[in-house]
C-alpha cells in the first residue's frame, strides 16, 4: 500500500527520505519528497510506497517518529471501494 506523511516541520522531510529501503514490517518501504510544480518550497510531506497492507496509523507514526512531529497522515485509497491500496 501506499501513503502521505506530512510533518510539522519540513526539516523533518530530509530525515524521513533518510529511512528510504528500510525494513517495516518485513516490508522495503520507498519513501520520497513530495515535489510537483504546484508545491511551495519547504513542503512538509513525504509519499510513503511499499506499506504492509496490515500497517495501522500507530505503526506508521511510530516508525517516522525519530525524524519529527507527524501532523497528518493520508492513506492511498481506492476510488470506488475505498480500501486500502
Amino acid at each position: 500500500g501506499h501513503g502521505h506523511v506530512t510533518f510539522a516541520k519540513a526539516e523533518s522531510v530530509g530525515k524521513a527520505v533518510e529511512m528510504n529501503g528500510q525494513d517495516m514490517m518485513g516490508r522495503w518501504v520507498k519513501v520520497k519528497a513530495v515535489r510537483t510544480s504546484d508545491k511551495p518550497d519547504g513542503c512538509k510531506t513525504v509519499f510513503v510506497g511499499g506499506l504492509p497492507f496490515d500497517i495501522d496509523e500507530d505503526a506508521l507514526r511510530s516508525f517516522f517518529g525519530p525524524c519529527g512531529a507527524i501532523s497528518v497522515i493520508r492513506w492511498g485509497e481506492d476510488k470506488n471501494t475505498g480500501d486500502f491500496k
